[in-house]
């Protein structure tokens, strides 16, 4: 049986792997919030043409309300990882939701992660809590009515 070319990756393969993977993968400078590394799928994501352009530009990135950066820093710091921290960020030409799994990496100096774009999910689930919150009000007036 032939010996899989992958099982003895080289750094092609990894930068192949890094590039193609199917999930925004990021690296931030933990002061600036500057973009230091991201897959493409990151910056489609985010609405940026190239990895270069985000690099470039990224730091148009903003979190929504702006303060949610500090909080993000300082559960990081706190507990080493974020597991499914969800993000508002507004990007250019539309806000969007992200599900973040990060970590500062070992020397300190970054923010490293994975971005899901849960946009849909989240705009899905503030709707049904609408929904749900006219049909209490409606059973609330049937039922004082009732009482009445």
């Amino acid at each position: 049986m032939p010996e899989n070319k992958y099982e003895n990756p080289n750094e092609d393969d990894y930068k192949k792997f890094f590039d193609e993977t199917p999930v925004a993968l990021i690296r931030t400078d933990l002061k600036t919030g500057k973009f230091l590394m991201a897959n493409r799928y990151a910056a489609q994501m985010l609405g940026y043409e190239s990895v270069q352009d985000l690099k470039d530009n990224g730091c148009s990135v903003n979190f929504y309300p702006p303060e949610d950066r500090k909080k993000l820093i300082s559960s990081l710091r706190r507990n080493g990882v974020v597991e499914g921290y969800e993000i508002q960020l507004q990007v250019p030409n539309k806000t969007l939701w992200v599900s973040a799994r990060m970590r500062i990496n070992c020397d300190g100096t970054c923010i490293e992660g994975s971005l899901i774009d849960i946009t849909e999910k989240v705009e899905l689930r503030t709707k049904q809590l609408k929904c749900l919150q006219e049909v209490g009000s409606k059973i609330d007036k049937k039922l004082a009515a009732l009482a009445g």
